[in-house]
């Protein structure tokens, strides 16, 4: 009986040519304002108009370059991709060391049905610094690439498939597969949380900051400007209580107007799925659509963020923890702002737990930690307030300045407090379960069988206090998550309870790995 023969060698593919277009547009998408300005207020310099046409060509002699230098091509065995103008590189990922595959298709790409695909092993390497990315593909061959290579319950037959010419050819359909399971999607509702989030104000101090480059790069100066001049003449003729209501009118107006359009922009579309071949999927974006499926086995928690303007709002959002994410994807995004409820039910879905353990119940850390918070927020307002007593006493300042920052006594006492209820720990059947933070509160679920160590750090003031910072590290996520401020006794024991057998060797003779369930009392 004869051997079977190896598959052929599959032939290196470039990508599609419309790149040679699309990369450009992206690359030189910040020319486009500058170019405008100096054409329109220019007033005829024609270098600098020579000097922005120029830039637009060697933009398109790069797209050229680009498409023409890189090649790549699929196996049974590994992706393989080859790039680089002046230093050429080779970079190749084994098929079984795929982790995810996030699809990219920016404004460009979905003008011409193209789209990026990102193949993930967990590698952490610095953002675009060698990973392997085929930008760009046309939609239905992403489509392919990202069931084929995530196929897990058919990785024994797709990997022979792989080496076959119709497991790429983009000429072939797309295999079918069933509907996944949607665990939620946007609704417009959520977008009463777009004001809490600061995105408005970010994205408004931006696009400031590009005008205002673009006026000096014109040397046009900003009060010639009509709508400037105006609104400085505004300012002149009105009182300083008015000038300040103003401008936190205007501020306003530009976090809710901006807020806004930032969350139609980058959630429309949002659509979480649970994919029959046992991964978890993303989707979201107007402008730019983005979508990243992850493996549920490789899932070790999840975390609900409440920022300090969304937590009064009473809403959240959402991070899951995973093996094998990049450095740039670490914590991807779950669930946009959205309702708290909406938070932890995801949490519950995604984990397949009765109860989502991001609302369990948490064990309140003991009365040194509040001791430990309240110093530190008064000592801060103690050093604000004497500062300003002190230059106003040499006659460097007026009294005024001082006098009011005593205001800061109540508020620091208050953020004290508020950092002290946002601690707490658990245990909630297979996760550890901690919360910490006042001006971003996270609750963080993280499977105990993902915990692969334990650090138990002591600063001078903790040692003085009797208290301790315990470190869960994992491979999944940020690899570090912390239990801040844990009685000394309780720590190694909360520890122990966690993750059996995991410190038995460092625990006193005779200590019973019960404690726990005793220790604290329900925050």
């Amino acid at each position: 009986m004869s051997a079977p023969q190896a598959a052929p060698e599959q032939p290196w593919r470039r990508l599609n040519p419309r790149m040679i277009v699309v990369r450009p547009m992206h690359d030189g998408i910040t020319l486009v304002p500058v170019l405008f300005f100096y054409l329109v207020f220019g007033e005829g310099d024609r270098l600098k108009i020579i000097l922005s046409c120029a830039a637009f060509v060697l933009l398109l002699a790069h797209g050229l370059a680009h498409w023409y230098l890189t090649t790549y091509r699929i196996d049974a065995e590994q992706v393989q991709l080859r790039t680089g103008l002046v230093s050429r590189k080779r970079l190749s990922v084994r098929t079984d060391r795929i982790r995810t595959v996030e699809t990219t298709a920016k404004f460009g790409h979905r003008i011409f049905g193209l789209e990026a695909v990102r193949i993930g092993t967990g590698q952490q390497v610095k953002e675009h610094e060698d990973e392997l990315k085929l930008d760009a593909i046309t939609k239905t061959e992403a489509e392919r690439l990202r069931l084929t290579l995530l196929d897990r319950g058919r990785k024994a037959r797709a990997a022979p498939e792989l080496g076959t010419e119709s497991a790429t050819d983009p000429t072939q359909p797309v295999p079918q597969r069933a509907e996944g399971t949607v665990l939620a999607s946007i609704r417009w509702a959520w977008l009463r949380y777009a004001p809490l989030t600061l995105t408005g104000l970010t994205a408004s101090a931006v696009i400031i900051g590009v005008f205002l480059r673009a006026l000096n790069e014109l040397q046009v100066d900003p009060a010639s400007v009509g709508a400037v001049d105006w609104a400085v003449d505004t300012v002149r003729r009105n009182s300083i209580v008015v000038d300040v209501l103003l401008i936190l009118a205007v501020l306003l107006v530009i976090v809710v107007v901006g807020g806004l359009i930032g969350y139609v922009v980058q959630f429309s579309n949002y659509r979480l799925t649970r994919e029959p071949d046992k991964t978890i999927r993303v989707r979201r974006g107007l402008i730019t659509t983005r979508s990243i499926t992850v493996e549920e086995a490789k899932l070790r928690g999840i975390s609900v963020r409440e920022p300090a303007l969304l937590r009064l709002g009473k809403g959240a959002r959402t991070v899951l923890i995973a093996t094998g994410m990049s450095k740039r994807d670490q914590t991807p995004l779950l669930v946009p702002p959205a309702p708290k409820r909406v938070a932890h039910d995801v949490t519950r879905d995604v984990l397949r737990t009765e109860q989502p353990p991001t609302d369990a119940k948490l064990l309140r850390h003991p009365p040194a930690a509040l001791r430990r918070r309240l110093v530190r927020a008064l000592a801060f307002a103690a050093v604000i307030t004497g500062g300003l007593a002190i230059a106003a006493a040499a006659g460097g300042l007026p009294a005024w300045p001082w006098q009011l920052a005593l205001v800061l006594v109540p508020i620091c006492l208050w953020l004290g407090f508020d950092r002290y209820r946002s601690l707490g720990h658990a245990l909630s059947g297979p996760y550890l379960v901690s919360r910490s933070g006042s001006a971003q509160r996270d609750t963080t679920a993280l499977q105990r069988t993902g915990v692969i160590g334990w650090t138990v750090r002591q600063s001078f003031f903790q040692r003085r206090s009797g208290l301790v910072t315990l470190t869960a590290t994992s491979a999944a996520g940020r690899g570090a998550y912390h239990v801040f401020d844990l009685d000394q006794g309780e720590a190694t024991a909360f520890a122990e309870a966690a993750t059996p057998g995991l410190l038995s060797p460092f625990l006193e003779p005779g200590a019973s790995e019960d404690e726990p369930a005793e220790l604290g009392s329900p925050a």
